[in-house]
């Protein structure tokens, strides 16, 4: 009598990644091994080995600012406040340490937010470079979020994660282009027409600088942090049937 094995469930891993679903095929690759709930609802049943949220930068106080550290002031009424307070509640329930990174505009397919609107603005030829902008971006690309994210060495902590440069709005605007078959981008002249054709909102988003410090995740991580600079990745990395 031949007796099958049984083969033993796959351990559970609980990434809270509220409004960055789009997160969720990077970390199956780099959780293959483990189930991967994303809803703490659902996940007041499981057991799980590892949690991590992916939260936002948007939750400090400051909209302009060079080089932010997670000292840095926080809105205490955000939603981005709210979703860390019930994911370190969901972690004390399940006496699970409570890690949290902090992410500015990520990139990678499927992507939301400020870098998903700049690209389908060069796509459709309505987002153009502003004569003397020189402000600067955080970014972090989508495989390192979820690479850095489920580091050990992360564990317990809330730290920003970046790819460590200060990317200026108009080489982001040249990289996404040269990811779009090299698109011709124009340049406006006039901050005013600029204003104008953008709004308030937009143009405030596009000029101002705001940047986040990763030195802590840099010095909890030690030689294993060596982010991809998104820029770069988006004018050399090689997409095959392998990649996101």
């Amino acid at each position: 009598m031949t007796t099958q094995e049984v083969s033993k469930p796959k351990p559970t891993a609980v990434v809270y990644m509220p409004e960055r679903e789009f997160l969720l095929p990077y970390f199956r690759r780099e959780l293959e091994d483990m189930n991967i709930v994303t809803d703490l609802t659902a996940a007041t049943e499981a057991s799980p080995e590892i949690s991590v949220m992916v939260s936002s930068t948007d939750i400090y106080t400051p909209k302009t600012g060079i080089l932010l550290t997670e000292s840095t002031e926080t809105d205490s009424n955000s939603e981005w406040a709210a979703r860390e307070r019930e994911f370190s509640e969901y972690c004390h329930k399940k006496c699970l340490p409570v890690t949290i990174v902090r992410c500015p505009e990520v990139i990678g397919t499927g992507m939301r937010g400020l870098a998903m609107r700049m690209a389908r603005g060069i796509a459709r030829g309505t987002l153009m470079h502003i004569r003397g902008n020189e402000s600067d971006i955080s970014l972090i690309h989508a495989v390192d979020v979820a690479h850095y994210a489920v580091n050990k060495r992360l564990t317990g902590h809330t730290v920003n994660l970046t790819d460590g440069a200060e990317t200026s709005i108009d080489e982001l605007i040249d990289a996404l282009a040269a990811r779009m078959n090299d698109k011709h981008v124009l340049t406006i002249k006039s901050a005013r027409i600029a204003k104008a054709l953008y709004g308030r909102s937009y143009y405030g988003q596009l000029t101002q600088s705001v940047t986040y410090s990763n030195e802590l995740a840099a010095k909890l991580l030690g030689d294993d942090f060596a982010p991809n600079k998104v820029t770069e990745y988006l004018r050399t990395h090689v997409y095959d049937e392998s990649s996101l």
